[in-house]
């Protein structure tokens, strides 16, 4: 096979793979901002009416995801988690590798065996459903089933 073939057969595969990557990756990368619900609407003689939505707003700016075009991933739910993901029909899967900087190995001989990434066990991946229009990625409690976490896209 002389050059010419070899860099036309390149290129031709380079064209397969990209065309193999889904519009829906593309849409999901990017950066995501946790959703926080709103209360109901302030009762202006409450002192403490508007707490919670202050609350929600601060907490929404501490956590957030970052869905890169490798398939990397950087979650800052008050500490910073990285991993992979990968999306197969409306489901994304966030694979942790490290967890403030350290991988999931370092944590767990760090704390004598004891570390957990999720209350569930140790290393299982985080699943999101993505919304039908593309906009919301949502987390379910894996013991309850009862909705924890909706991300929205942030750009």
């Amino acid at each position: 096979m002389n050059t010419t073939a070899k860099i036309g057969l390149g290129i031709a595969l380079v064209a397969v793979a990209a065309a193999g990557c889904s519009n829906k990756d593309s849409q999901l990368v990017g950066k995501w901002k946790v959703a926080m619900p709103k209360s109901t609407p302030s009762d202006p003689k409450n002192p403490m009416a508007g707490v919670g939505d202050a609350f929600a707003g601060m907490m929404s700016n501490m956590m957030s995801l970052e869905l890169k075009a490798d398939h990397s991933f950087v979650m800052t739910v008050i500490v910073s988690i990285e991993g992979n993901w990968a999306l197969s029909g409306d489901t994304v899967t966030l694979t942790p590798t490290k967890m403030m900087g350290k991988t999931l190995d370092e944590l767990k001989k760090s704390s004598n065996g004891s570390f957990k990434f999720n209350s569930n066990s140790d290393d299982k991946p985080i699943t999101l459903t993505l919304s039908s229009d593309g906009k919301t990625l949502s987390g379910k409690d894996p013991k309850t089933g009862k909705d924890a976490m909706t991300f929205q896209k942030a750009n």
